[in-house]
Parts: structure tokens; C-alpha cells; sequence
């Protein structure tokens, strides 16, 4: 047996070095374990809701509006023509296209020699007709004083000399007609503008023979111009115009926007009339709009000239404009009223540039008006109230 220093014997020693560093592993092995560094939960995700632009809606009272464009017309666009025969004597020096005229201007003088004598020849014709009347007139009165005188107060007609006396009556009133006649064709042979125009076209000139019926010159009146307008089915929709019968032009305008040169210009005019009718070919209504040119700071549109109209119809309550980029579908829109966004079915009544007269929303509603393309209804969202 081999003993160590200590005097113990060496194989007993050495059986337990193994266990020692067993032992030592286990309790190393446990220490790292216990001190490992431990996994931090995780944070919880946040939820952001996409923000989404809103307008908050108040109703009010509101008036479709529909824009458009009209064309410029005169309202009396008439041919002058001749009402007697002759050869024109003379015209004024702007006598001529385009060239303007005041009502009562003479436009054309035709020879009058052959009327004067026409005039003179009633006239004789009158005086004649005036003497045999006071003839008839003093025999009748004659023969009244001798049947009186005779005692008999009952004569017949022939012999108070009646027929006579009504031939000679019909005969001085139909002298007279003649002179009247002569008159009027002596003043017709002065051709006079009948209202403040301008001569669009020129038919006739000084020199010529004209005969009853013949054009003399195309003109249209200056004193006031109105705008011609064709709706469609839709637009007459929007502006309620449905029941043509029935509406109440007083309330409503139209707004004329024009241009001349380098002005630009806006007037006010009236709607004077709804067509009941609806043109068989392009199905549109005709709507007729006066300007008075007295009213005007500054030169009114010329006739044939194109402007754009605003035309206003009548107010509807409970009613509010948005953009039309908030329509979601047709006939609806989206709210974000809770943060989370909703459907709402509404009517839409007019169309006006990019916007739309709705009904069917609450004072207060916000209305979306960009949704993205990536935010469906039922999500949460921010919504931000856009500046006016």
C-alpha cells in the first residue's frame, strides 16, 4: 500500500478527484443559468390611425347653380322692307353694313313726286265729294220743310231725298280715306328705323327701283341684347326646373360673364323665359335671359358674341355644397364623425364646377374629402377639419 505525505493511503485520494470536478460543473453550470440574461417583453404595438381631411358641415338654405354658355342675340332682328314702289332717291352716308342708327332715322328716301300728285288728286277728290254732300244735304232739309207745309208729318225716304243724302255721306268718308291714303304712301316713301340699331346687312341702294315687298336692309336693335341658352335634361334637373309651368321667375338670376378686347365684365341679367318645350332634335330646353343696356357701366356684348352664364334656381332648405371629390359612391359619402369612418347615403341635386348641393346630412358631420385609396369604412382614423 502506498501512502502520501499526509500518511493517508494515495488510491482513496483519487477516487474522489472526479466527483470533486463533477460536483464543481453541476454548481457552475446552475450559477450561469441562474444569471443568463433574461428576454425584456416586448412593448406593446401602437395604433395609428391614418389621418383623413374632413369639412364640418352646417346646412342653410342654398340655390343650385348651374354654369354654361349663351350666345348674344338682339331681341328684334327684323328685314326693312319697302311698302311702296319708286326708285330710292337717296340714303344717308352710313348706309352701309355694320353702321349704326337712331330710331327714327330715315334709312332710305324714295321719290316722292308721284305721291304728291296722289295726295293732290285725293284732296280734289274730297273737296268734291264734301260739296255734293252739303248739295244733298241742303235738298234734303228742303224737302223736310215742304212736306211739313203740306201738313202731313209722315214722307218717305225717297222724297226727303235720304239715299241721296247716304250716297253722298259714303262718298265724302271715302274721299277722305283716300287722302289719308295718299298721306301714309307720301311718308312711307321716307324709310325710318323703327328702334336704335345697326344695319347688318345692306339689300338696296340709291338709284334703284323698288317695288312694295322689297328688302331694303337687315337690322337689329342695340337698345337692350339677351342671351340664348340650352339646357339639358340634367341641368334643368339640378335647378328644379321640372314643373316649367309652374316657376317663379322673379327668383331667379342669371350672372353674365363676357369679355371685350382685354375686359372682362359681369352683368346681371333677368330670365324672361323657360321654354315648355324641348327641342325634338337635341333634347335641350331653350331659356331666354335679358340684359338692359341702360344699366351697363361699361359696353354690353355684342350680338354673336359667346359668354359664360351662371344661372341660380330656387333655394332649398336644409341643404349644403361640398366638394364633389367627398363622394364615396353614387349617392354617398363617408363620415368621420366617432373616428371611425361610416357610410352615408345622400341626394345630390345639383352639380356646380367641382362641387355638389347635398342633402341628407347633420349640422356638424364631418364629411370626408380625400379618403386614400388604402382606408376602406370601419377603420379607425384622425380626422383633421380642413381650413376654409
Amino acid at each position: 500500500m502506498i501512502f502520501d505525505q499526509t500518511g493517508r493511503p494515495r488510491a482513496r485520494l483519487s477516487r474522489w478527484i472526479p466527483v470533486t470536478v463533477f460536483a464543481l460543473a453541476i454548481a457552475l453550470s446552475v450559477v450561469i443559468v441562474k444569471n443568463r440574461p433574461q428576454p425584456q417583453p416586448a412593448e406593446p404595438e401602437v395604433s395609428i390611425a391614418p389621418e383623413i381631411l374632413v369639412v364640418k358641415v352646417t346646412n342653410s338654405s342654398a340655390s343650385p347653380v348651374v354654369s354654361t354658355t349663351g350666345r348674344v342675340s338682339s331681341p328684334h332682328e327684323i328685314q326693312i322692307v319697302s311698302r311702296v314702289s319708286g326708285i330710292i332717291e337717296s340714303v344717308p352716308e352710313n348706309f352701309r353694313d355694320g353702321a349704326s342708327f337712331d330710331k327714327n332715322d330715315p334709312l332710305v328716301t324714295i321719290e316722292d313726286d308721284d305721291y304728291l300728285v296722289a295726295l293732290a288728286q285725293s284732296e280734289a277728290s274730297l273737296a268734291s265729294a264734301q260739296q255734293q254732300l252739303a248739295t244733298e244735304q241742303g235738298l234734303s232739309d228742303q224737302a223736310k220743310r215742304e212736306w211739313r207745309d203740306l201738313g202731313n208729318s209722315e214722307a218717305n225716304a225717297l222724297f226727303l231725298r235720304e239715299p241721296q243724302l247716304n250716297a253722298a255721306k259714303a262718298q265724302t268718308e271715302a274721299a277722305r280715306s283716300g287722302v289719308a291714303q295718299a298721306k301714309l304712301n307720301l311718308q312711307r316713301t321716307q324709310i325710318i328705323a323703327p328702334f336704335d340699331g345697326v344695319i347688318s346687312a345692306r339689300h338696296a341702294d340709291i338709284g334703284q327701283f323698288v317695288t312694295t315687298g322689297t328688302p331694303i336692309a337687315s337690322v337689329h336693335s342695340t337698345e337692350r341684347v339677351q342671351i340664348n341658352i340650352s339646357l339639358t335634361p340634367n341641368e334643368i334637373s339640378d335647378l328644379g326646373w321640372q314643373a316649367r309651368g309652374d316657376l317663379n321667375l322673379e327668383n331667379m338670376s342669371a350672372e353674365i360673364s363676357y369679355q371685350i378686347g382685354r375686359l372682362s365684365d359681369s352683368q346681371m341679367g333677368l330670365i324672361k323665359h323657360v321654354s315648355p318645350l324641348m327641342d325634338p332634335m337635341t333634347q335641350m330646353t331653350e331659356v331666354l335671359v335679358d340684359l338692359d343696356e341702360t344699366n351697363f357701366d361699361s359696353p354690353s356684348p355684342a350680338p354673336g358674341q359667346f359668354v359664360e352664364v351662371r344661372l341660380t334656381g330656387e333655394p332649398i332648405e336644409n341643404a349644403v355644397w361640398v366638394n364633389q371629390s367627398a363622394l364615396f359612391e353614387r349617392e354617398q359619402v363617408l363620415l368621420a364623425n366617432g373616428n371611425q369612418l361610416e357610410i352615408r347615403a345622400i341626394d345630390v341635386v345639383a352639380h356646380a364646377d367641382s362641387q355638389i348641393l347635398v342633402v341628407g346630412l347633420d349640422d356638424g358631420d364631418l364629411v370626408v374629402t380625400n379618403r386614400p385609396l388604402w382606408v376602406f369604412p370601419g377603420e379607425e382614423v384622425t380626422p383633421v377639419i380642413a381650413e376654409d
